[in-house]
């Protein structure tokens, strides 16, 4: 009996006897003295799936490895994996790499480890690439497409980001686990997580919002892609400055093989029509060490927003424009997300 009773005490007292798991995190500061700066990017998705294939061009072998649109974090060593195998079935040892963000910079990474040598051309480098402006985790609502492949590359991908996290010398840094609170999840969305929980959160102690607690990684841009850099020309990457327009000027590379992780740059150069680009607008805030969790909130997308947290700032997002190419900042709608934000958090204070 005094067994059981403890039982029973021990399940009152962390909230998950008579409903959801009851959760305490701490309010973000996201006041105007906490702002920092905007960010904006492309995403590169592609009509119909990525594309990840070999082609020959003149005499040259190119392997695509782009179209991947906001899951290029979450694909990322899977696609290196197939693009390294790829390439060993060319029986050519002299490789380049096209761009620079996450997608060709683990391209260049693995084939650096199984001796190929390898030269990085790009535009230009990290820290200015898109790679550097997503927010950074490892998300399988982007995964959750029927097509084996891409469910294939995002395990490969998981496991990989998993030894890094889990590793007290890690390759590269930059990557750790990260408890995510999402709001507003579908049933079938909410199938796909890792060990979902069902949560009652209550921000600062004011019960606000249920919705469910899963686990992933983040990936501190910052930190990830400038090591992720340093280490591939430790390993002996060549890195050329230089941006493409047409496929001519590819053929004037003495490279043999060359994998193309142009993202939405493949459009101009392969006439790639069925690429799409999709702009995300974010607003950088002063670091909060006591935000440690990422949220993804309830709503539509007019009233939708998340937020992300990375070593020397605080993210906060929200933005999916489907067919918006300019890579510009829309100071309007950064500030509808900022609102959206404010409200959420103002809401919560009044229950």
């Amino acid at each position: 009996m005094k067994k059981f009773i403890l039982i029973v005490a021990l399940a009152v007292s962390s909230g998950i006897l008579f409903g959801n798991e009851q959760i305490t995190l701490s309010t973000p500061n996201f006041s105007e003295d906490q702002f920092v700066d905007y960010g904006v990017g492309i995403r590169p998705a592609r009509k119909g799936d990525l594309r990840l294939e070999v082609q020959t061009l003149a005499g040259k072998t190119v392997i695509h490895n782009y179209g991947h649109g906001g899951a290029g974090i979450s694909l990322s060593f899977g696609c290196s994996q197939v693009v390294t195998e790829l390439v060993e079935e060319c029986e050519k040892n002299s490789v380049a790499v096209l761009g620079s963000g996450i997608i060709g910079l683990t391209a260049a990474n693995d084939l650096l480890d199984r001796g190929f040598q390898v030269t990085i051309y790009s535009a230009d480098f990290p820290p200015y690439t898109t790679s550097n402006v997503g927010t950074g985790i490892w998300e399988p609502f982007l995964l959750s497409d029927p097509d084996d492949l891409v469910r294939t590359l995002g395990t490969v991908a998981y496991q990989r980001f998993q030894a890094l996290a889990d590793n007290d010398f890690p390759e590269f840094e930059g990557v750790s686990r990260i408890n995510v609170y999402s709001f507003g999840v579908s049933e079938e969305r909410k199938s796909h997580l890792p060990n979902p929980v069902d949560v009652e959160v209550s921000f600062d102690h004011h019960v606000t919002h249920e919705g469910v607690n899963w686990q992933t990684f983040r990936i501190d841009g910052d930190l990830f892609m400038q090591d992720l850099l340093e280490k591939v020309v430790l390993k002996g990457a060549k890195c050329i400055k230089r941006a493409f327009n047409s496929k001519d000027e590819l053929l004037e590379l003495e490279e043999p093989i060359l994998i193309n992780c142009m993202g939405y740059g493949a459009k101009t150069v392969f006439n790639d029509n069925l690429l799409i680009p999709i702009r995300g607008q974010l607003l950088y805030f002063a670091p909060q060490t006591n935000i440690d969790y990422v949220l993804g909130s309830v709503g539509d997308r007019n009233n939708y927003f998340y937020f992300v947290p990375w070593e020397n700032k605080l993210i906060l997002g929200g933005t999916y424009e489907v067919g918006e190419e300019a890579c510009t900042i829309d100071k309007e709608t950064c500030h509808r997300i900022w609102n959206n934000a404010l409200n959420y958090f103002k809401d919560s204070e009044s229950n």
